[in-house]
């Protein structure tokens, strides 16, 4: 985030699009490709000679955007999900959970359950991959209960028209995509799962808030959209979390946007000043002294 006259930018970094807007706002104005990778820092200093900038994690800015000072937040994008507790308005560094599982994860888990019963790969070219995506957030959902949706498989049949005006229709597949989330094992990946990764993240914090977390836990990023996710998900973490502890899963409205929409409320705090390191400051100590910027 850097000032630029009278206006600030926020800026939401994610793995696969970057969300850029004005503070105060309640949605980016422009969506771009993620510069992942690039050294965006030194980019806004030396390139564009922002004169402040402030860098926060994106699980801390989606619970600021919803109100709490304490909560876990899940936050699940294209490529990578964090499970991160937040005690009093500071994230709980030993208390971060990374998962390698996103949005792209699902897309092939999809993509792999249409080649299996239709024999066509939907992988091949960018129109592809992109109606798979679509297909992925038009008809998933999550199944709260696998063994009767598996007996409705054909009442649960529906279609997506792909780039070339043909159709593909998708029943149990329609759930059995997200439900990776729940059983990674089923792409062979070695991450646990999302309940198990609340329940380790929420172990690993302060024993104190650990009632509060389970009582407050928000869903961020694309990857949680699924209808269903936030209900199965409570079920889930309840099976296994001590009985003593009830638990809560929200799902807000504006979850896609949530870490960037946090950073828009940020950003117009009087404290927001604090935060930031000035130009001056970066030149006089280099990219180490952004480790000291904080929220």
């Amino acid at each position: 985030m850097a000032e630029v006259g009278q206006k600030i930018i926020v800026m939401d970094n994610g793995s696969d699009i970057t969300k850029v807007g004005f503070a105060g706002d309640n949605r980016p104005s422009a969506i771009i490709p993620g510069v992942v990778g690039h050294p965006v820092r030194k980019i806004l200093f030396e390139e564009f000679e922002v004169p402040a900038l402030c860098i926060a994690f994106p699980a801390h800015l989606a619970l600021f955007a919803s109100g709490p000072t304490s909560g876990l937040v899940v936050d699940s994008g294209s490529s990578v999900t964090h499970a991160v507790a937040v005690c009093g308005g500071r994230v709980e560094s030993p208390a971060i959970l990374r998962m390698n599982m996103g949005g792209q994860d699902l897309n092939e888990r999809l993509g792999s359950l249409v080649l299996s019963r239709h024999g066509r790969s939907l992988v091949g070219t960018a129109s592809e991959r992109s109606a798979l995506c679509a297909m992925k957030e038009r008809l998933c959902f999550v199944s709260q209960d696998l063994s009767s949706d598996k007996m409705a498989g054909a009442a649960l049949e529906q279609s997506h028209e792909m780039p070339d005006g043909t159709y593909i229709n998708i029943g149990i597949e329609r759930f059995m995509c997200p439900e990776a989330l729940f059983q990674p094992g089923v792409l062979a990946s070695s991450s646990p799962s999302l309940q198990q990764s609340i329940v380790t993240c929420i172990e690993k914090s302060n024993t104190q808030m650990q009632g509060k977390l389970y009582n407050n836990i928000i869903l961020s990023g694309g990857n949680t959209l699924f209808p269903g996710l936030a209900e199965r998900l409570k079920l889930e973490v309840a099976r296994i979390a001590p009985p003593q502890y009830p638990v809560k899963v929200l799902a807000p409205a504006e979850r896609k946007y949530a870490a960037w929409l946090g950073g828009s409320v940020f950003a117009c705090l009087p404290m927001f000043p604090k935060a930031c390191v000035t130009r001056s400051r970066y030149d006089e100590c280099g990219s180490r002294i952004m480790h000291h910027s904080n929220m």
